[in-house]
C-alpha cells in the first residue's frame, strides 16, 4: 500500500503523520534489535570465561600442561592465549558499536521530530497526548494583547519561550529539561566511546616491564601494530579451515632511553615492608639527556602520547662490594677486606688472593651445602668467594650473612666472617601505553550525564494557543505535559494557570475563567 501524501491530508492528520517514526529498513531493524544486543553480551561473557580459564599472555605455556599439546596448538592458532587482543573479540566489540549506532539511527529522527514539531493552528504537538493538562479562557482582549499577557504568565515557569504564528492562531511553547529527551541517546554515545576506547587499547595499547640496573640505561619496549591481512589455515583433524587474520603485533621501542641514576628504598621501622621506593632517572634522546625525574609508586612519569612509566618493582643483582673478615690458615690475625664484585684482591704478602664471584640477595638452603636464590629481595644475603694461593685455586666457598657460624670452606683454618654488603639494585618500571584514556573519560562522562538526565530531570512542556473569536475577543488555551512525575507537575500547572489567569484578568473584568 503506498504511503499517503501528507499535503493531501487534513491539517490535523498531516501533523500527526509527521510525528510518526519512519519505518526502518529490515537490515537496520536487525542490527538495532535488542535480541542482537543480548546475543553480543552473551558472546562477551563467553570470551570473558575463556580469558579466565585459559592462561593468558606470559602464562600461556601453562595451557600445554593443563590441556595438552593438541589444545595448545589450537589455542595459539585461534588466539585463545590473548583472548582480549584477538581479532574476533574486536569484531564483537565492533558489532556492539554498530548495534548502538543503529538503535540511535532508528530512533533519533523520531525524537527530533516530536521535540521540534508543533502546529500553531490546531495545537497539535506530537508530545500533547489526550491526557495532557488543559485550561481554557474566553477573553474580550485582542489576540495580540492576550498573547502578550499570556506570555508573562507562562514565563513564571518557562523563562524561554518559542513563538509559532499560523494564519489565524499564535502559539507560545515553553520547555524545561529538554536534555532528558536525549538521555538514552547520550548514554548510547557514551557507551559507543567506551567501546571505541576498548578497541583502541586492544590495538594500540601496551604494557611492558623495563628492568634497569643502577648506573645503566635501557631502551623502553613498546608493543606496536602492523596491519597485515592474510589467511592462515586451521587444522581440525582432517579438516582445513581458513582463518582470517587482520593485523600483527610486534615489539618495538620508544624513541628514548632511560638511565637509572639512583634507586632508593625505605622501610617501615622494625619491618621488611617498604614505605617508599623511588627511581631517580634521566631520559636520554639522541644521546643527550633530555630531563631528570623521579618515579615513585602512584606517581608515574608522563612521557606524552599516552605513555606512562610506573614504578612497579625492584630487586638486587650483583654487588658493588662486600666487606668481611678473613682468617687464613696458619695466621693468628684476621684481615679486614672490602672486595669489589668480581675483582681479584691480594691479601697483603700472604700469597693468598680472593674474588667475590657470586651474590645471592635472598639465599636459601636446597640441600647440604647447596644454596639457591629465592628472590631478588635483600632478605638473606650470601656471597661466594674464590680463593687462590700462589696462583693455585684452593677453594670456592659460600658465606651466608645470617648464619655466620656455618663455615663451608674445605681448607682447614680458612674462615670467613661477613660484615656488610653493598648490592647493586635494579628497578623494574612498567611502560604503559594507553591511548584509550580520552575515549574512556569522555564516554564515562557522557554515560554519567545521560543517566543523570534520565533519572533526575523530568522533561516538561507547556503551550499557550491564542485564537480569534467570531465577533471579537480571543480564546486562550493553556496545555501542559510532563513525561514522568505527573503528580508533581500538576502543582506546577496549577501555578501556571493562576499566573495566566491573573495576567489575563488584571485589566479585563469581563473575562470568564
Amino acid at each position: 500500500m503506498p504511503e499517503p501524501n501528507a499535503a493531501a491530508l487534513p491539517r490535523e492528520e498531516a501533523v500527526l503523520a509527521a510525528a510518526k517514526p519512519a519505518p526502518a529498513a529490515p537490515l537496520a531493524r536487525i542490527l538495532g534489535s535488542f535480541k542482537l544486543t543480548l546475543s553480543l553480551f552473551a558472546l562477551l561473557g563467553l570470551f570473558a570465561a575463556l580469558g579466565t580459564f585459559i592462561p593468558q599472555g606470559e602464562d600461556s605455556p601453562r595451557i600445554l600442561q593443563d590441556y595438552g599439546p593438541r589444545f595448545y596448538q589450537l589455542a595459539l592458532q585461534l588466539g585463545l592465549d590473548h583472548v582480549y587482543r584477538s581479532w574476533w573479540f574486536i569484531m564483537v566489540l565492533a558489532m556492539m558499536a554498530l548495534n548502538l549506532i543503529m538503535v540511535t539511527w532508528v530512533r533519533v529522527p523520531h525524537v527530533w521530530r516530536i521535540s521540534r514539531e508543533a502546529d500553531a493552528v490546531l495545537l497539535k504537538d506530537p508530545l500533547v497526548p489526550k491526557t495532557a493538562f488543559t485550561r481554557v479562557w474566553e477573553s474580550d482582549l485582542d489576540p495580540l494583547e492576550a498573547l502578550d499577557r499570556a506570555r508573562r504568565g507562562l514565563q513564571v515557569e518557562f523563562p524561554r519561550l518559542a513563538q509559532k504564528d499560523g494564519p489565524r492562531s499564535r502559539l507560545l511553547v515553553g520547555e524545561r529539561h529538554y536534555l532528558s529527551l536525549w538521555a538514552a541517546h547520550i548514554v548510547h554515545l557514551g557507551l559507543l566511546l567506551l567501546l571505541a576506547g576498548g578497541v583502541v587499547k586492544i590495538l594500540f595499547g601496551s604494557s611492558q616491564p623495563v628492568a634497569i640496573p643502577e648506573g645503566q640505561q635501557s631502551p623502553v619496549p613498546v608493543e606496536k601494530v602492523r596491519i597485515d591481512p592474510r589467511i592462515e589455515w586451521l587444522r581440525l583433524g582432517p579438516l582445513r579451515l581458513p582463518l582470517p587474520l587482520l593485523y600483527e603485533r610486534y615489539l618495538g621501542t620508544a624513541p628514548f632511553q632511560v638511565y637509572l641514576d639512583h634507586f632508593s628504598v625505605r622501610y617501615y621501622p622494625g619491618t621488611v615492608n617498604p614505605r617508599l621506593f623511588r627511581s631517580d632517572v634521566k631520559i636520554i634522546r639522541g644521546g643527550q639527556v633530555q630531563r631528570a625525574a623521579s618515579i615513585r609508586v602512584n606517581s608515574p612519569l608522563d612521557m606524552g602520547g599516552g605513555l606512562l612509566l610506573y614504578q612497579a618493582s625492584w630487586g638486587y643483582d650483583g654487588l658493588y662490594s662486600a666487606q668481611f673478615r678473613v682468617k687464613l690458615p696458619g695466621e693468628r690475625d684476621q684481615l679486614e677486606i672490602r672486595a669489589p664484585y668480581k675483582q681479584r684482591v691480594r691479601l697483603l704478602n700472604t700469597g693468598w688472593e680472593l674474588e667475590v664471584v657470586d651474590f645471592y640477595p635472598d639465599a636459601g638452603m636446597a640441600g647440604p651445602g647447596q644454596l639457591v636464590n629465592e628472590s631478588d629481595d635483600l632478605n638473606n644475603p650470601a656471597i661466594r668467594v674464590q680463593f687462590w694461593r700462589h696462583g693455585v685455586k684452593k677453594t670456592l666457598t659460600w658465606f651466608v650473612y645470617a648464619m655466620p657460624d656455618i663455615q663451608m670452606a674445605k681448607v682447614p683454618g680458612l674462615k670467613l666472617y661477613g660484615e656488610t654488603v653493598d648490592p647493586t639494585p635494579f628497578t623494574v618500571l612498567d611502560a604503559n601505553l594507553d591511548p584509550s584514556v580520552p575515549f574512556a573519560a569522555a564516554g564515562a562522562l557522557l554515560v554519567l550525564c545521560g543517566t543523570f538526565s534520565a533519572f533526575y530531570l523530568f522533561y516538561r512542556k507547556a503551550w499557550v494557543l491564542v485564537e480569534p473569536r467570531e465577533g471579537g475577543g480571543s480564546r486562550v488555551t493553556l496545555a501542559g505535559f510532563v513525561r514522568r512525575n505527573k503528580f508533581a507537575f500538576q502543582r506546577v500547572f496549577s501555578r501556571l494557570g493562576r499566573a495566566v489567569d491573573e495576567a489575563l484578568t488584571s485589566r479585563d473584568a469581563s473575562l470568564k475563567g
